[in-house]
């Protein structure tokens, strides 16, 4: 795990625990409200629909996870306890729009220079057409905006287009031509995007 200072633990501590509230709005590009992204807490276990959703696109969309899982609502339990809510370098958002959950986007592996972004998944459809990329984009600018990092970066499936697309219009770019062949045949492309990047994009 990366050591990173104590306010950054102690702030994300008080996320996890509930005590701090946190909602990152989601804007269209003219300053439009969309959406919004909040994150998993400890309480989120104990919500019933919000943990049904979580297992549902699990199951859907398995073969877009780089690892395998038998997903259950006891087992999206146990990944949020002692995963999610386990790590300080990590969190998950949820993404809802006028009150409805829509989906998930989060990161890992966070450190002094770089984060690892993660788990993208539309669940359901509805609210604005680009809710999905703006989402990404809102989670990103706002690691940008409060840790002193050089980039975010991540990882495509070559048979998840939607992937490759939405992260493409957010300003990813890929890392080099280089393709991690995977076990089953398939291969995932390293895709970065920098902060220079970042504040030249919007």
């Amino acid at each position: 795990m990366a050591i990173l200072e104590k306010s950054w633990r102690i702030y994300w501590k008080a996320i996890i625990e509930g005590k701090k509230s946190l909602v990152i709005d989601v804007t269209d590009r003219t300053g439009n409200k969309i959406g919004e992204l909040r994150p998993i807490n400890k309480s989120t276990i104990n919500i019933d629909t919000v943990v049904s959703s979580l297992t549902e696109w699990r199951k859907k969309y398995s073969k877009f996870f780089f690892t395998e899982f038998e997903a259950s609502n006891t087992r999206t339990k146990s990944w949020i306890l002692n995963s999610v809510l386990a790590n300080e370098t990590q969190m998950l958002f949820l993404i809802y729009c006028d009150g409805q959950l829509i989906g998930q986007y989060g990161f890992k592996n966070l450190n002094d220079s770089s984060v690892l972004m993660d788990n993208l998944i539309r669940g359901v459809g509805g609210g604005h057409p680009k809710l999905m990329e703006r989402s990404m984009w809102a989670l990103i600018s706002w690691l940008f905006e409060n840790r002193d990092i050089d980039d975010v970066r991540g990882s495509v499936l070559s048979d998840n287009p939607f992937a490759m697309m939405v992260n493409k219009a957010v300003g990813f770019e890929y890392v080099c031509e280089t393709r991690n062949i995977l076990e089953d045949g398939r291969f995932s492309r390293d895709i970065i995007l920098t902060r220079e990047r970042w504040e030249t994009k919007e």
